[in-house]
C-alpha cells in the first residue's frame, strides 16, 4: 500500500539530485549546500511531526513534501540564472 508513495517519493528525489547536478555544474556550491541542508532539515522536522500519527506513511509523505519544495526552490534558482543576459552571467 505504500508503493505509490515510495514511487513519488524517488521522483521528486531525482528531480531535486537533477537540479543540484545543474547547481554543481554551474559551481554553486554554497546554494547546492543550503538547499540541500534545507531538504534534509525538512524531511527531519516533517518526519518527526508526521511519524507518530502515520507511521511510515507519514516519512514517506515528509520525504515527498521536503524533495519537491526543494526541487521547485532549487528550480527557480535555475531559472532565475537561465533569465539572466550572457554579460550578467559572466
Amino acid at each position: 500500500p505504500l508503493m505509490g508513495y515510495i514511487m513519488i517519493a524517488i521522483l521528486m528525489q531525482g528531480f531535486f539530485f537533477h537540479n543540484m547536478k545543474f547547481l554543481h555544474f554551474e559551481k554553486s556550491i554554497i546554494v547546492m549546500s543550503i538547499v540541500s541542508a534545507l531538504a534534509l532539515a525538512m524531511n527531519l522536522w516533517l518526519s518527526i511531526l508526521w511519524a507518530p500519527e502515520s507511521g511510515v506513511k507519514g516519512i514517506m509523505i515528509a520525504t515527498i513534501v521536503s524533495f519537491g519544495v526543494t526541487f521547485l526552490l532549487s528550480g527557480l534558482i535555475i531559472a532565475a540564472r537561465f533569465g539572466r543576459s550572457p554579460q550578467e552571467q559572466s
